[in-house]
Protein backbone atom coordinates (compact mmCIF):
# COMPACT_ATOMS: atom_id res chain seq x y z
CA UNK A 1 0.00 0.00 0.00
CA UNK A 2 3.32 2.58 0.58
CA UNK A 3 3.36 5.43 3.08
CA UNK A 4 1.00 7.34 4.34
CA UNK A 5 0.85 11.05 1.67
CA UNK A 6 3.15 13.30 2.55
CA UNK A 7 5.79 10.67 4.13
CA UNK A 8 9.41 9.59 2.56
CA UNK A 9 10.92 6.56 3.12
CA UNK A 10 14.02 7.33 5.14
CA UNK A 11 16.25 4.95 3.51
CA UNK A 12 16.13 7.61 0.29
CA UNK A 13 17.52 10.24 2.21
CA UNK A 14 20.66 11.13 2.72
CA UNK A 15 22.51 7.51 5.04
CA UNK A 16 23.66 9.74 7.84
CA UNK A 17 23.22 9.84 11.63
CA UNK A 18 22.22 13.21 11.41
CA UNK A 19 19.65 13.19 8.67
CA UNK A 20 18.24 9.46 10.02
CA UNK A 21 17.41 10.72 13.84
CA UNK A 22 15.75 13.87 12.32
CA UNK A 23 13.55 12.08 10.68
CA UNK A 24 12.47 9.53 13.10
CA UNK A 25 12.27 12.07 15.58
CA UNK A 26 9.86 14.26 12.86
CA UNK A 27 8.05 11.52 12.17
CA UNK A 28 7.36 9.96 15.35
CA UNK A 29 6.11 13.32 16.29
CA UNK A 30 3.65 13.28 13.67
CA UNK A 31 1.88 9.99 14.11
CA UNK A 32 1.60 10.30 17.72
CA UNK A 33 -0.45 13.73 16.85
CA UNK A 34 -2.71 12.45 14.40
CA UNK A 35 -2.87 9.20 16.54
CA UNK A 36 -4.08 11.35 19.54
CA UNK A 37 -6.16 13.35 16.74
CA UNK A 38 -8.05 10.09 15.48
CA UNK A 39 -8.64 8.68 19.45
CA UNK A 40 -10.37 12.04 20.50
CA UNK A 41 -12.60 12.44 16.77
CA UNK A 42 -13.55 8.74 17.91
CA UNK A 43 -14.67 9.89 21.51
CA UNK A 44 -16.65 12.23 20.34
CA UNK A 45 -18.20 10.47 18.00
CA UNK A 46 -19.19 7.57 20.43
CA UNK A 47 -20.86 10.22 22.35
CA UNK A 48 -22.81 11.40 19.66
CA UNK A 49 -24.33 8.30 18.56
CA UNK A 50 -25.06 7.42 22.02
CA UNK A 51 -26.63 10.28 22.54
CA UNK A 52 -28.98 9.94 19.15
CA UNK A 53 -29.68 6.73 20.80
CA UNK A 54 -30.99 7.63 23.55
CA UNK A 55 -32.81 10.63 22.62
CA UNK A 56 -34.46 9.39 19.44
CA UNK A 57 -35.78 5.99 19.96
CA UNK A 58 -38.30 7.39 23.01
CA UNK A 59 -40.08 9.06 20.08
CA UNK A 60 -40.72 5.85 18.34
CA UNK A 61 -39.94 7.39 14.89
CA UNK A 62 -38.82 3.89 12.97
CA UNK A 63 -35.01 5.02 12.10
CA UNK A 64 -33.03 2.92 9.91
CA UNK A 65 -29.62 4.73 11.08
CA UNK A 66 -30.01 4.90 15.03
CA UNK A 67 -31.55 1.17 15.31
CA UNK A 68 -29.77 -0.56 12.64
CA UNK A 69 -26.46 1.02 12.25
CA UNK A 70 -25.37 2.77 15.05
CA UNK A 71 -25.00 -0.53 17.03
CA UNK A 72 -22.59 -1.83 15.09
CA UNK A 73 -20.84 1.28 14.59
CA UNK A 74 -20.23 1.77 18.12
CA UNK A 75 -18.21 -1.69 18.57
CA UNK A 76 -16.62 -0.80 15.35
CA UNK A 77 -15.15 2.66 16.59
CA UNK A 78 -14.68 1.21 20.11
CA UNK A 79 -12.51 -1.61 18.20
CA UNK A 80 -10.55 1.54 16.26
CA UNK A 81 -10.13 3.37 19.71
CA UNK A 82 -8.50 -0.04 20.95
CA UNK A 83 -5.85 -0.55 17.86
CA UNK A 84 -5.04 2.95 18.28
CA UNK A 85 -4.29 2.92 21.90
CA UNK A 86 -2.33 -0.57 21.23
CA UNK A 87 -0.10 1.69 18.94
CA UNK A 88 -0.95 0.08 15.95
CA UNK A 89 -0.56 1.07 12.57
CA UNK A 90 -2.18 4.35 11.37
CA UNK A 91 -2.82 3.50 8.35
CA UNK A 92 -4.90 0.45 8.80
CA UNK A 93 -7.01 2.97 11.05
CA UNK A 94 -7.57 5.58 8.74
CA UNK A 95 -8.48 3.28 6.02
CA UNK A 96 -11.03 1.72 8.10
CA UNK A 97 -12.19 5.02 9.07
CA UNK A 98 -12.76 6.19 5.58
CA UNK A 99 -14.45 2.86 4.47
CA UNK A 100 -16.87 3.31 7.21
CA UNK A 101 -17.97 6.52 6.96
CA UNK A 102 -19.02 6.42 3.61
CA UNK A 103 -20.88 3.42 3.80
CA UNK A 104 -22.46 4.16 6.09
CA UNK A 105 -23.87 7.74 5.01
CA UNK A 106 -24.35 6.03 1.11
CA UNK A 107 -26.50 3.27 4.13
CA UNK A 108 -28.03 6.23 5.86
CA UNK A 109 -29.28 8.04 2.58
CA UNK A 110 -30.53 5.34 0.96
CA UNK A 111 -33.00 4.00 4.05
CA UNK A 112 -34.17 7.44 4.17
CA UNK A 113 -34.87 7.09 0.67
CA UNK A 114 -37.01 4.26 0.34
CA UNK A 115 -38.26 4.47 3.60
CA UNK A 116 -41.70 5.37 4.96
CA UNK A 117 -41.00 8.57 7.16
CA UNK A 118 -43.70 11.19 8.06
CA UNK A 119 -43.36 14.38 6.28
CA UNK A 120 -40.71 17.01 5.87
CA UNK A 121 -38.85 14.15 8.60
CA UNK A 122 -36.03 13.78 5.50
CA UNK A 123 -35.26 17.37 5.41
CA UNK A 124 -34.99 18.02 8.84
CA UNK A 125 -32.59 15.27 9.73
CA UNK A 126 -29.36 14.48 9.38
CA UNK A 127 -28.84 12.12 6.71
CA UNK A 128 -26.54 13.99 4.45
CA UNK A 129 -24.86 15.24 7.16
CA UNK A 130 -23.27 12.09 7.59
CA UNK A 131 -21.93 12.38 3.83
CA UNK A 132 -20.50 15.38 4.42
CA UNK A 133 -18.66 14.05 7.61
CA UNK A 134 -17.23 11.15 5.04
CA UNK A 135 -16.76 13.76 2.44
CA UNK A 136 -14.36 15.98 4.56
CA UNK A 137 -12.90 13.40 6.61
CA UNK A 138 -11.88 11.36 3.42
CA UNK A 139 -10.22 14.91 2.13
CA UNK A 140 -8.08 15.13 5.09
CA UNK A 141 -6.67 11.97 5.71
CA UNK A 142 -5.72 11.11 2.10
CA UNK A 143 -4.43 13.88 -0.45
CA UNK A 144 -3.91 11.91 -3.40
CA UNK A 145 -5.91 12.82 -6.80
CA UNK A 146 -8.45 9.59 -6.17
CA UNK A 147 -9.29 10.78 -2.40
CA UNK A 148 -10.62 13.40 -4.14
CA UNK A 149 -12.13 11.36 -7.42
CA UNK A 150 -13.83 9.22 -4.21
CA UNK A 151 -15.29 12.00 -2.52
CA UNK A 152 -16.84 13.50 -5.22
CA UNK A 153 -18.00 10.05 -6.50
CA UNK A 154 -19.51 9.59 -2.81
CA UNK A 155 -21.16 13.02 -3.29
CA UNK A 156 -22.72 11.92 -6.54
CA UNK A 157 -24.31 9.23 -5.44
CA UNK A 158 -25.75 10.06 -2.14
CA UNK A 159 -27.40 13.48 -4.37
CA UNK A 160 -28.50 10.30 -6.58
CA UNK A 161 -30.28 8.06 -4.42
CA UNK A 162 -33.47 9.84 -3.51
CA UNK A 163 -34.10 10.74 -7.13
CA UNK A 164 -33.82 6.96 -7.69
CA UNK A 165 -35.70 5.54 -5.09
CA UNK A 166 -38.31 9.16 -5.28
CA UNK A 167 -41.07 7.10 -6.52
CA UNK A 168 -41.67 4.56 -3.50
CA UNK A 169 -41.60 7.42 -0.93
CA UNK A 170 -44.06 9.70 0.22
CA UNK A 171 -41.41 11.40 2.31
CA UNK A 172 -39.85 12.69 -1.01
CA UNK A 173 -42.80 14.33 -2.59
CA UNK A 174 -41.63 17.52 -1.61
CA UNK A 175 -38.88 17.99 -5.00
CA UNK A 176 -38.23 21.54 -5.13
CA UNK A 177 -37.55 20.73 -1.03
CA UNK A 178 -35.27 18.48 -1.79
CA UNK A 179 -33.46 20.01 -4.58
CA UNK A 180 -32.61 23.26 -2.47
CA UNK A 181 -31.17 20.71 0.04
CA UNK A 182 -28.99 19.08 -2.38
CA UNK A 183 -28.16 22.13 -3.72
CA UNK A 184 -26.64 23.53 0.04
CA UNK A 185 -25.04 20.62 0.38
CA UNK A 186 -23.31 20.54 -3.02
CA UNK A 187 -22.14 24.00 -2.47
CA UNK A 188 -20.61 23.13 0.81
CA UNK A 189 -19.22 20.03 -0.12
CA UNK A 190 -17.28 21.77 -2.91
CA UNK A 191 -16.41 24.50 -0.72
CA UNK A 192 -14.50 21.63 1.15
CA UNK A 193 -13.03 20.40 -2.16
CA UNK A 194 -11.89 23.62 -3.26
CA UNK A 195 -10.03 24.05 0.33
CA UNK A 196 -8.77 20.72 0.44
CA UNK A 197 -7.35 21.12 -3.10
CA UNK A 198 -5.42 24.71 -2.06
CA UNK A 199 -4.33 22.66 0.75
CA UNK A 200 -2.95 19.78 -0.74
CA UNK A 201 -1.34 22.45 -3.39
CA UNK A 202 -0.36 24.62 -0.40
CA UNK A 203 1.76 21.42 0.68
CA UNK A 204 2.92 20.17 -2.47
CA UNK A 205 4.58 23.76 -2.77
CA UNK A 206 5.96 23.72 0.09
CA UNK A 207 7.40 20.21 0.36
CA UNK A 208 9.06 21.64 -3.76
CA UNK A 209 10.35 24.86 -1.32
CA UNK A 210 11.77 22.25 1.56
CA UNK A 211 13.63 20.29 -1.26
CA UNK A 212 14.96 23.33 -3.37
CA UNK A 213 16.14 24.82 0.28
CA UNK A 214 17.93 21.11 1.02
CA UNK A 215 19.48 21.47 -2.37
CA UNK A 216 20.97 24.77 -1.83
CA UNK A 217 22.20 24.35 1.05
CA UNK A 218 23.26 20.97 1.99
CA UNK A 219 25.35 18.30 0.62
CA UNK A 220 23.86 15.64 -1.17
CA UNK A 221 26.27 13.00 -0.30
CA UNK A 222 26.34 13.11 3.41
CA UNK A 223 23.24 15.68 4.11
CA UNK A 224 25.72 17.89 6.16
CA UNK A 225 25.16 21.57 5.71
CA UNK A 226 27.29 22.72 2.15
CA UNK A 227 29.24 25.82 2.16
CA UNK A 228 25.90 28.30 1.83
CA UNK A 229 24.45 26.00 4.88
CA UNK A 230 27.08 26.61 6.59
CA UNK A 231 27.35 30.70 6.14
CA UNK A 232 23.67 31.33 7.00
CA UNK A 233 24.39 28.95 10.10
CA UNK A 234 27.35 31.23 11.11
CA UNK A 235 25.08 34.21 10.31
CA UNK A 236 22.68 32.99 13.15
CA UNK A 237 21.39 33.93 16.63
CA UNK A 238 23.61 31.22 17.94
CA UNK A 239 26.66 33.50 17.41
CA UNK A 240 26.41 35.88 20.07
CA UNK A 241 28.99 38.89 19.83
CA UNK A 242 31.01 39.07 22.87
CA UNK A 243 30.88 35.09 23.66
CA UNK A 244 34.19 32.76 22.45
CA UNK A 245 33.34 31.19 18.92
CA UNK A 246 35.38 29.34 17.64
CA UNK A 247 35.67 26.42 14.27
CA UNK A 248 37.63 23.68 12.91
CA UNK A 249 38.36 22.14 9.33
CA UNK A 250 39.12 18.86 9.60
CA UNK A 251 41.04 17.06 6.48
CA UNK A 252 41.01 13.70 5.64
CA UNK A 253 44.61 12.33 5.74
CA UNK A 254 45.41 11.08 2.02
CA UNK A 255 42.08 10.79 0.33
CA UNK A 256 43.12 10.95 -2.79
CA UNK A 257 45.12 7.56 -2.52
CA UNK A 258 42.07 6.27 -1.08
CA UNK A 259 40.05 6.67 -4.29
CA UNK A 260 42.92 5.53 -6.14
CA UNK A 261 43.63 2.43 -5.00
CA UNK A 262 39.89 1.27 -3.83
CA UNK A 263 37.46 3.24 -6.16
CA UNK A 264 35.40 6.34 -5.51
CA UNK A 265 32.57 4.48 -3.92
CA UNK A 266 35.01 3.15 -1.15
CA UNK A 267 36.06 7.17 -0.91
CA UNK A 268 32.30 8.11 -0.46
CA UNK A 269 31.70 5.95 1.87
CA UNK A 270 34.45 6.88 3.99
CA UNK A 271 33.10 10.63 3.18
CA UNK A 272 29.51 9.59 4.71
CA UNK A 273 31.45 7.73 7.80
CA UNK A 274 33.40 10.77 8.80
CA UNK A 275 30.72 13.17 8.61
CA UNK A 276 28.27 10.54 10.80
CA UNK A 277 31.48 10.97 12.98
CA UNK A 278 31.74 14.29 13.39
CA UNK A 279 27.62 14.68 14.00
CA UNK A 280 28.24 12.08 16.68
CA UNK A 281 31.51 13.80 18.04
CA UNK A 282 30.28 17.22 18.33
CA UNK A 283 26.79 16.65 19.07
CA UNK A 284 24.72 20.05 19.70
CA UNK A 285 27.74 21.66 20.91
CA UNK A 286 28.22 22.76 17.29
CA UNK A 287 27.09 22.65 13.76
CA UNK A 288 29.35 20.53 11.04
CA UNK A 289 28.89 20.94 7.28
CA UNK A 290 31.55 19.78 4.49
CA UNK A 291 33.25 22.08 3.15
CA UNK A 292 34.29 20.62 0.06
CA UNK A 293 36.33 17.43 -1.38
CA UNK A 294 37.55 15.74 1.86
CA UNK A 295 37.22 18.85 4.33
CA UNK A 296 34.48 19.38 7.13
CA UNK A 297 34.07 22.33 8.87
CA UNK A 298 32.89 22.85 12.39
CA UNK A 299 31.21 25.94 14.07
CA UNK A 300 31.53 25.56 17.59
CA UNK A 301 29.79 28.79 19.28
CA UNK A 302 30.73 29.46 23.07
CA UNK A 303 33.69 27.96 23.42
CA UNK A 304 37.42 29.39 23.78
CA UNK A 305 40.20 28.33 22.18
CA UNK A 306 41.38 25.88 25.26
CA UNK A 307 37.68 24.07 24.48
CA UNK A 308 38.70 23.87 21.10
CA UNK A 309 41.80 22.25 21.16
CA UNK A 310 40.78 19.86 23.31
CA UNK A 311 37.70 19.26 20.97
CA UNK A 312 40.15 19.23 18.10
CA UNK A 313 41.93 16.34 19.47
CA UNK A 314 38.61 14.95 20.29
CA UNK A 315 38.33 14.53 16.86
CA UNK A 316 41.91 12.67 15.98
CA UNK A 317 41.32 10.18 18.73
CA UNK A 318 38.13 9.07 17.55
CA UNK A 319 39.20 8.17 13.86
CA UNK A 320 42.05 6.46 15.02
CA UNK A 321 39.72 4.15 17.13
CA UNK A 322 36.86 4.24 14.18
CA UNK A 323 37.04 0.34 12.52
CA UNK A 324 37.59 1.20 8.66
CA UNK A 325 36.48 -1.40 6.33
CA UNK A 326 39.09 -2.65 3.41
CA UNK A 327 41.62 -2.53 5.80
CA UNK A 328 41.88 0.84 5.38
CA UNK A 329 43.63 3.31 8.71
CA UNK A 330 41.71 6.65 8.12
CA UNK A 331 43.11 9.28 9.99
CA UNK A 332 42.29 13.19 10.23
CA UNK A 333 44.11 16.33 10.27
CA UNK A 334 42.32 18.91 12.33
CA UNK A 335 43.19 23.06 12.49
CA UNK A 336 41.23 25.59 14.35
CA UNK A 337 40.93 29.18 15.18
CA UNK A 338 38.68 31.22 17.53
CA UNK A 339 36.53 33.78 15.67
CA UNK A 340 37.80 37.29 15.76
CA UNK A 341 35.97 38.79 12.26
CA UNK A 342 32.16 38.97 12.38
CA UNK A 343 29.72 38.66 9.43
CA UNK A 344 32.51 37.52 6.46
CA UNK A 345 34.96 35.25 8.76
CA UNK A 346 37.63 35.41 6.06
CA UNK A 347 40.37 36.03 8.43
CA UNK A 348 39.26 33.54 10.79
CA UNK A 349 38.96 31.07 8.20
CA UNK A 350 42.93 31.78 6.93
CA UNK A 351 44.14 31.24 10.26
CA UNK A 352 41.81 27.84 10.83
CA UNK A 353 43.46 26.40 7.44
CA UNK A 354 47.01 28.06 8.61
CA UNK A 355 46.84 25.65 11.62
CA UNK A 356 45.50 22.92 9.14
CA UNK A 357 48.31 23.28 7.41
CA UNK A 358 50.67 23.59 10.48
CA UNK A 359 49.01 19.73 11.28
CA UNK A 360 49.80 18.55 8.08
CA UNK A 361 53.43 19.11 8.27
CA UNK A 362 53.84 18.26 12.13
CA UNK A 363 52.77 14.46 9.96
CA UNK A 364 49.10 14.53 9.93
CA UNK A 365 47.33 12.50 11.92
CA UNK A 366 46.97 15.37 14.87
CA UNK A 367 45.32 18.60 15.49
CA UNK A 368 46.69 22.20 15.86
CA UNK A 369 45.04 25.26 17.20
CA UNK A 370 46.14 29.04 16.05
CA UNK A 371 45.50 30.89 18.93
CA UNK A 372 47.37 27.74 20.97
CA UNK A 373 50.55 28.57 18.63
CA UNK A 374 53.68 30.38 19.87
CA UNK A 375 53.26 34.04 18.05
CA UNK A 376 56.41 33.20 15.84
CA UNK A 377 54.69 29.84 14.59
CA UNK A 378 51.97 31.95 14.05
CA UNK A 379 53.51 34.59 11.61
CA UNK A 380 55.32 32.25 10.14
CA UNK A 381 51.89 30.39 9.04
CA UNK A 382 50.36 33.62 7.70
CA UNK A 383 53.74 34.25 6.16
CA UNK A 384 53.45 31.06 4.27
CA UNK A 385 50.14 29.47 4.38
CA UNK A 386 47.92 28.57 1.41
CA UNK A 387 45.22 31.07 0.22
CA UNK A 388 42.06 31.28 2.04
CA UNK A 389 39.36 29.30 1.28
CA UNK A 390 36.37 30.66 -1.28
CA UNK A 391 33.94 31.66 1.35
CA UNK A 392 31.38 33.14 -2.04
CA UNK A 393 30.40 29.99 -4.00
CA UNK A 394 28.91 30.47 -7.10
Amino acid sequence: MGLPDGQQDPDTLPATMHNRAEWSALQAGSDTIRRRIYLLVLAIVMVTLTTSVATRQPSGIPEFFVQVLIPPLLVLFGGLMAWLLLGRPLRTAETVMVWVAGLASLANVTAFSVGQQPATYYLNSGPYLSVLVAFTFLLLVHTRPRAGQLALGLLAVSLALPWVFRGGSPVLSESLALLRLQMNITATALMIYLLSWYRTQHLSSLQRQQLLAALAYSDPLTGLPNRRGLMLEAAGDRWQRGQPNALLLVDVDHFKVINDRHGHAVGDAVLVTAAGLLVRATGRRGTVGRWGGDEFLVLLPGMDAAAVQHHAESLVRTFQEQPWPHGLNVTVSVGGARLQTPDTHDADLARADAALYHAKTLGRNRSAVYDQLDEQTRQQLLDGARPAPDLHPA
